[in-house]
């Protein structure tokens, strides 16, 4: 199997960038960054920049900006001997007695952060989910479900 992950950054500007389902990033989180500030600049011909990847094409696209990736189906990075043992417990568990162990499913984790002069971001990421439907692009990468952020109005 492969570890699939998703990720989200939203400035409260209105900026946004994201990955769904993807693979072999070493920081999904550092990819979608890179989208949010890759939307602000025009593309030739009247082309939209792309602001949500997702699968290999968000790979090849970080390739391309020399992001750090690797072998997609290579889980060291992700996965210690000690999470591929947990996973093996979980399986076994859910496949033997049909349930989802809530203590088992760590996935996500965020930020919020505001500079000094008042902007407002917010950042996602997870870290896969177990037995996750590949190709599956979770909540933390939509907007407005997993990350949203907005700057407050003066006045």
């Amino acid at each position: 199997g492969r570890v699939e992950c998703d990720a989200a950054v939203v400035d409260g500007k209105g900026g946004y960038g994201a990955v769904g389902a993807v693979s072999g990033l070493f920081n999904p989180i550092r990819v979608a960054h890179a989208l949010l500030d890759g939307s602000k600049e025009p593309l030739p011909l009247g082309l939209e920049p792309p602001v949500f990847l997702a699968g290999d094409g968000a790979r090849q696209w970080a390739m391309k900006r020399g992001l750090a990736c690797t072998d997609p189906f290579l889980l060291s990075h992700h996965v210690t001997a000690e999470r591929h043992q947990t996973w093996k417990e979980f399986t076994s568990y859910v496949v033997h007695a049909h349930k989802d162990p809530q203590n088992h499913r760590l996935d996500t984790v965020g930020a919020v952060c505001v500079d000094a002069s008042g902007g407002h971001a917010t950042a996602v990421s997870s870290g896969g989910m177990w037995l996750k439907v590949p190709g599956r692009v979770g909540q933390a990468a939509i907007l407005g479900a997993g990350c949203w952020c907005k700057d407050m109005e003066e006045g």
